[in-house]
C-alpha cells in the first residue's frame, strides 16, 4: 500500500471547467504546477469546493488522472470518495488506485441519517476495499457528523492515515486528536476550516486541508513554515491577516468567490455548475470587489513576512 504523509498544507482543489461545462484540463495543469511550485504537502481533487457532487464518474476520472498525472510525484494526491453509498465510493477509490494516487478522502454517506452500526459498517467496507491509505473526512455540514468515538474505532485500521475535521470545533479537535494519542500511531489531523491553521498545529494537530489553500497556498504555506521554525508571533500575525479574505469568500455562495479569486490571479476558471442567478449579478459583483481588496491585502501581507 502506498505511504501518506497526512501533514502539512494540502489544497482543496477547485475544479475548472470550459465553455461547454467540461473540465478544463489545461487549466488543471496550470493549477497543480502553481500548488507545486508554492510548496504545498497535498492536493484534494473532487472535494467539496470542486463541486464533485455535479461530476460525473468520467469527469472525476478526467481529473484525477491529470491531477496525479501533472503532480508526477511533486505532491501527494488525494481524491475525494464523496458518495452516498459504498459501492460508488469505491468505484472512485478504484480510479484513484490506477491513477497511482497518495490516498483518498471520504466523509460518511452523504444525504441520509444512519445509525452507528451502518455508519460503522459503511466506513468498514470503504477502507477494507479501498486498497489505499484512508483520510477519513468530518464535514457536519453536509453529512452526518463523525463522532470522536466512532472515529477511535475505525482508527485503529492500518490503512486509516489522517482525519480531516471540518467542524470548527476545537473542542471537537481536541477530541479526535485524544483519540489519535490513543491508538499510539502516526495518524495527521487536518482542520478543514480556513481559519484554523496555526490553531491546529499549536495544538498538536498535523495541518490544514481548505479552499483557502487553493487561493493563496503561498500564504498558507508561509504560516506552515514560520510555525516550524519556531517563529510563533508572525505565524500566528499571518493566519490572522487573513480574517478578511475569508469572510470575503463566504461572504457569496459557495465556491463561486473562491472561483472568482482564481480568477483574479489568472486561472481561467469558467462558470461554475450552480452560478450566480441574473437577479444577483450586482449585489454579488461589489461583494466580489470585497473579495479583491482582501486577496490584495492578504498577498501583501504575505510579501511583508517574506521580505
Amino acid at each position: 500500500m502506498k505511504k501518506l504523509d497526512f501533514s502539512g498544507v494540502f489544497v482543496v482543489m477547485l475544479t475548472p471547467f470550459d465553455g461547454g461545462g467540461r473540465v478544463d484540463l489545461d487549466t488543471v495543469d496550470a493549477l497543480v504546477d502553481f500548488y507545486c511550485d508554492a510548496g504545498v504537502d497535498g492536493i484534494f481533487p473532487c472535494g467539496s469546493a470542486g463541486e464533485a457532487l455535479h461530476l460525473d464518474l468520467s469527469q472525476k476520472e478526467a481529473l484525477i488522472n491529470r491531477v496525479a498525472s501533472r503532480a508526477a510525484g511533486r505532491t501527494q494526491v488525494l481524491p475525494g470518495a464523496i458518495a452516498a453509498n459504498s459501492r460508488d465510493a469505491l468505484a472512485i477509490a478504484r480510479l484513484a488506485r490506477d491513477a497511482g494516487c497518495n490516498g483518498i478522502v471520504t466523509p460518511p454517506p452523504i444525504y441520509y441519517r444512519f445509525e452507528p452500526a451502518y455508519l460503522r459498517q459503511y466506513f468498514r467496507d470503504v477502507i477494507e476495499g479501498a486498497g489505499l491509505p484512508i483520510v477519513l473526512y468530518n464535514i457536519p455540514a453536509y453529512a452526518q457528523p463523525l463522532t470522536p468515538e466512532l472515529f477511535g474505532e475505525l482508527a485503529q485500521y492500518p490503512a486509516v492515515a489522517g482525519l480531516k475535521d471540518s467542524s470548527g470545533s476545537m473542542v471537537d479537535y481536541l477530541h479526535f486528536l485524544d483519540r489519535i494519542r490513543a491508538t499510539g500511531r502516526q495518524i495527521g489531523l487536518m482542520t478543514g476550516r480556513e481559519e484554523l491553521l496555526y490553531a491546529s498545529l499549536a495544538v498538536g494537530g498535523s495541518g490544514s486541508m481548505s479552499a483557502i489553500n487553493a487561493v493563496v497556498p503561498e500564504v498558507m504555506v508561509r504560516i506552515r513554515d514560520l510555525f516550524r521554525a519556531g517563529k510563533l508571533a508572525e505565524a500566528n500575525t499571518l493566519q490572522m491577516s487573513l480574517m478578511e479574505l475569508i469572510q470575503a469568500l463566504y461572504a457569496v455562495q459557495v465556491p463561486i468567490a473562491f472561483r472568482e479569486a482564481l480568477a483574479m490571479r489568472g486561472f481561467r476558471m469558467g462558470r461554475a455548475v450552480h452560478d450566480i442567478p441574473a437577479s444577483e449579478h450586482a449585489a454579488t459583483d461589489a461583494k466580489l470587489a470585497r473579495t479583491r481588496e482582501a486577496l490584495d491585502a492578504a498577498l501583501a501581507a504575505h510579501k511583508d513576512t517574506a521580505a
